[in-house]
């Protein structure tokens, strides 16, 4: 009897041996992470958007120490008109320094952008955030630039204005610093 059972270990160690087991290589189970639809089209819409050579823009938040460096894409889907429908707010570089941001509407053909500024280089973009500053309900949207040391930064704000009567969007920059100082200041 202890022979038998030595036999049979021997030929189920060599069908172990020889068959190898059945789990796969590691390299064949890795696989890139699951995003869900809606994060899939926003990449999608915005590499449809960015026109050759331009390339999503990293950015620091606007409440982080001097210094901090960026890493937060320049990417933001939200509601900024109160229809309902989220807008796309990108800022991008492009070639020889260049950086943008633009804003694009969903529309029965796809995205389409409906504003959008550029600065030739070396001004670079350092914020993009969307923030309700006003209290009013949609968010403002925040565009810190760097321009450099001796002529300083810049900081914009953006509020995005729901179609008017003739259906075009408008929008409009403030120019009161004082005012979104204020407001910041306030959140810090």
């Amino acid at each position: 009897m202890p022979c038998l059972k030595k036999w049979c270990a021997l030929i189920m160690g060599t069908i172990f041996f020889l068959g190898g087991c059945s789990l796969p290589s590691p390299l064949a189970a890795i696989r890139p992470p699951a995003v869900s639809g809606q994060v899939d089209e926003i990449a999608k819409a915005v590499q449809e958007l960015l026109a050759p050579g331009q390339t999503v823009a990293e950015v620091r938040q606007l409440l982080s120490p001097d210094g901090e460096a960026g890493g937060q894409k320049a990417i933001a889907a939200e509601d900024l008109d109160g229809d309902g429908e989220r807008e796309l707010v990108v800022g991008y570089q492009g070639p020889e320094q260049m950086a943008g941001v633009f804003i694009a509407h969903r529309t029965p053909q796809g995205w389409q952008k409906v504003w959008q500024k550029e600065k030739p280089g070396p001004p670079g973009l350092d914020v993009l955030e969307l923030e309700d500053l006003t209290g009013d309900g949609p968010p403002e949207i925040i565009i810190g630039w760097t321009i450099g040391a001796s002529a300083g930064n810049q900081l914009e704000v953006l509020t995005y204005a729901p179609a008017g009567k003739d259906g075009s969007l408008s929008y409009r920059e403030s120019t009161r610093g004082g005012r979104l100082a204020r407001n910041l200041a306030g959140r810090s």
